[in-house]
């Protein structure tokens, strides 16, 4: 378990935002996964972070352990795939350094925190390990310009890069606390949020990049509070508006695929159809029995106590754009309208994701309609979001026929 011990006075003014460095198990990751977090008693932040983190890696299915470590040796780290070291408080010392640098040489994967420019004795340590194991020249900014209190630091996140993508579709991470920290140089590096030329917060090393340890991955994050839920964190909402929610957590699942269980597919590749997504509503009380209320209906399912807190949540957002919940858009309208019907196949995609049942990156063929090679579900999803802004009567079928094909898993490549 770990211990909260009150942050040290006139820490608080100091620190805000912590800087944190991944590095993560290359293709060698097999399922159950182990992970440990390193953690201080320094700060609150750090506490409420390692729980947060702890309970989103076993929904990952990674077992975590937590340990304090304020300085010294953290022993052998073989048996873990990835390490989050969110300390940010203490240099990696060449004891530490030596057990993060081998356990990347074995494709393990090491988060490191560290924070803003007044955290630069960190920083500096984590761009040296870096260096070591082949990222090139990494480094942080030594100034910055903290606020007098906590505020909302938005930074967009890379579209192109997975921590964007896989899992949960990311476009921005909300980072807080007096000021968070920016790396200048990259290396071999790609940003993940942040600006490619002026500085991102976090920056990630994928597969390949570190020359010296090419099957692990790393992620380094000049900020902790986004992982905390305190009156200074924002991992599920902002703090100008208590009321709105950051895209935070769901980049932490991501986050925690990334580096903990790389080869794993996000949800896998097995979805269910727009009918049995149906009865998830109805089951719900999301929507009357029987189409518009009329007629009993199909009997509700009663497993969705095993899916996601958030399912509802998550597929209502992808469907906000065309004026209708998840669960709307399976119980509107006849399957003769094609506008109605492509958007039903659609959200049934939107749910078997949120489920986990489906992944971005599974494989499809989606022959005669589309020709292309080397799609995935999700270029499905654009190609149908792209038919169903056409708005023709041929466009909305080809959008329900690639919809149906891949809910059916008759268009998954198996």
């Amino acid at each position: 378990m770990t211990t909260h011990v009150g942050r040290a006075a006139g820490l608080r003014a100091l620190v805000g935002l912590v800087p944190v460095l991944f590095l993560v198990r290359g293709a060698q990751a097999q399922l159950p996964a182990r992970g440990l977090i390193l953690t201080e008693d320094l700060r609150p932040e750090l506490a409420e972070a390692a729980t947060e983190l702890t309970a989103i890696m076993a929904a990952q299915g990674v077992a975590a352990d937590t340990v304090l470590l304020p300085g010294g040796d953290p022993g052998d780290l073989s048996a873990y795939q990835c390490v989050f070291d969110l300390r940010v408080d203490f240099a990696l010392d060449p004891v530490v350094s030596g057990r993060l640098s081998d356990h990347a040489l074995r494709g393990g994967g090491l988060y490191l925190a560290g924070e803003h420019a007044a955290f630069a004795f960190r920083n500096d340590s984590l761009a040296a390990l870096l260096g070591s194991l082949g990222g090139g020249v990494v480094q942080a900014n030594p100034v910055g310009v903290p606020a007098l209190g906590p505020v909302d630091i938005i930074e967009p996140t890379n579209p192109l890069h997975p921590l964007s993508t896989d899992c949960n579709e990311i476009t921005e991470i909300d980072y807080d606390g007096i000021l968070n920290g920016q790396w200048v140089q990259f290396g071999n590096g790609t940003w993940v949020s942040g600006d490619p030329l002026l500085g991102a917060c976090t920056i990630a090393f994928d597969e390949g990049t570190l020359t010296g340890a090419p099957e692990a991955r790393a992620v380094a994050t000049l900020d902790i509070n986004y992982l905390a839920i305190g009156p200074a964190g924002t991992l599920d909402f902002r703090i100008d508006d208590r009321t709105v929610r950051t895209q935070n957590r769901p980049y932490v699942e991501n986050l925690v695929q990334y580096l903990c269980v790389p080869d794993a597919s996000c949800g896998g590749c097995t979805p269910r159809d727009h009918g049995y997504w149906h009865r998830i509503c109805l089951g719900t009380d999301t929507i009357d029995p029987g189409r518009h209320g009329h007629g009993n209906g199909p009997p509700p399912a009663h497993d969705f106590a095993d899916f996601p807190a958030n399912l509802l949540a998550k597929v209502d957002a992808a469907m906000a754009p065309y004026d209708m919940t998840g669960c709307e858009a399976l119980d509107e309208g006849s399957f003769s309208d094609p506008r109605l019907a492509a958007l039903r196949e659609l959200a049934t995609l939107h749910f078997n994701k949120a489920a986990g049942w489906l992944a971005n990156a599974c494989p499809v063929e989606l022959h005669p309609v589309v020709d292309d090679e080397d799609l995935t579900v999700r270029d499905a999803i654009r190609l149908m979001q792209e038919r169903i802004a056409d708005g023709s009567d041929e466009a909305l079928r080809e959008a329900r026929w690639i919809g149906e094909h891949v809910a059916n898993g008759e268009a998954l490549i198996r």
